[in-house]
């Protein structure tokens, strides 16, 4: 029993933490380091991102949120949306990303731009592009399209551009192509 105990315990021992992410409803945490000498212990890392809010906000400016915040949060981290904000015309639970820009409508707006803008508007946002958006794309039919964005919600979001050579079907040859008509 002992030598099945060092032979299999490490393993045994991610097996539980597994189960008991999915029995909990989390998933994995992947940053769990395990050492067959010692008790394993979970290394929290965090990771950070700048939104720049303006508009109808009491407190415009940059935030630093966590990676994977929502809209919501950083309106709470800006003191709120003013008296004539607009609630109605955003998504709340927009998550939000490094750099984005967010403007806040008013009551008074009739025509609302995007809520959130880039610097490289003519750009299609592997992270957020539609079907029909990511086909407009030299190469990029719906069945490629429909392959990013199962990969992409598989993943959670693209971390880089070249990312997109994990999504089958989409080679070197075919990512030169996109290269530079994508941004994430």
């Amino acid at each position: 029993m002992i030598d099945f105990l060092k032979k299999y315990g490490v393993f045994i021992v991610v097996v539980m933490v597994v189960v008991l992410s999915l029995l909990l409803g989390k998933e994995p945490d992947n940053n769990i380091i395990i050492d067959a000498n010692t008790t394993p212990t979970v290394e929290v890392k965090v990771d950070y991102i700048f939104v720049d809010v303006k508009g109808e906000v009491l407190n415009p400016g940059v935030y630093k949120l966590e990676k994977g915040s929502r809209l919501y949060f950083l309106l709470d981290q800006s003191g709120g949306i003013s008296e004539i904000g607009d609630t109605t015309k955003i998504n709340l639970s927009k998550m939000l990303f490094d750099e984005d820009v967010v403007i806040i409508p008013s009551i008074y707006d009739e025509d609302v731009p995007d809520l959130i803008v880039s610097d490289k508007e003519e750009l299609v946002n592997i992270n957020s592009a539609t079907l029909e958006e990511l086909q407009s794309l030299p190469g990029v039919g719906p069945s490629t399209a429909q392959k990013i964005i199962d990969y992409r919600l598989q993943v959670n979001r693209f971390e880089t551009i070249e990312e997109l050579m994990n999504v089958s079907g989409i080679g070197e040859q075919t990512f030169n192509k996109l290269k530079d008509l994508i941004k994430v």
